[in-house]
């Protein structure tokens, strides 16, 4: 009899301390950092078997609802279906939310229009791949290589290959062109 309520205090000592160390277990808060972490990536984004986006970051990291984060910037080439890059995007980082596959780049931000020579500055700037849009609520820059004018402004919203482009509020100076219809119009409200 001993030895079977030895065998007996031994195995209830044993099931105690199993439920007492997985309680500690399901109590422990659950792993938020990233789940996969990636170094020198290039990463090429197609659809319709055509290259449209060719980025590459120094470091990636994943999480576990599929978002990602750029943490040491990153280079975005925007492709064209003739294979062209039409404009690039520069950050000193980057996020990707996949719950709204919307796209930020944060600081010193740089999108450079390759086709018509425009040049975007800002410290936020979001990406919306399905609408193949920019944009921003934030501080604008735009230059303009024809003629060399700076818009500065508030707020954009663009083509990703900044062919077109609104800005919301544009303050400082800047040339507008009149056609000579206009000016007649003008000419003749003023006699």
């Amino acid at each position: 009899m001993k030895l079977s309520s030895f065998t007996l205090a031994a195995g209830l000592l044993v099931i105690i301390s199993a439920c007492s160390e997985s309680r500690q277990l399901s109590e422990m808060p659950e792993y938020e950092g990233a789940w996969l972490v990636a170094n020198n990536i290039e990463t090429i984004m197609s659809d319709s078997a055509l290259v449209r986006i060719k980025l590459t970051a120094p470091k990636q990291l994943e999480y576990k609802r599929g978002d990602r984060e750029f943490p040491d910037g990153l280079h975005m080439d925007f492709v064209e279906a003739d294979g062209h890059s039409s404009s690039t995007v520069d950050a000193e980082k980057g996020y990707y939310y996949m719950d709204t596959e919307l796209w930020k780049v944060v600081g010193n931000v740089v999108l450079q229009g390759l086709d018509q020579g425009e040049r975007l500055t800002t410290e936020e700037l979001w990406w919306d791949p399905g609408k193949r849009e920019v944009f921003t609520e934030d501080n604008i820059q735009v230059t303009i290589r024809e003629g060399n004018e700076v818009l500065t402004g508030y707020g954009l919203k663009a083509k990703q290959d900044f062919s077109e482009y609104e800005l919301s509020e544009i303050t400082g100076e800047f040339s507008v062109e009149e056609d000579e219809d206009e000016r007649e119009v003008v000419n003749q409200e003023e006699e």
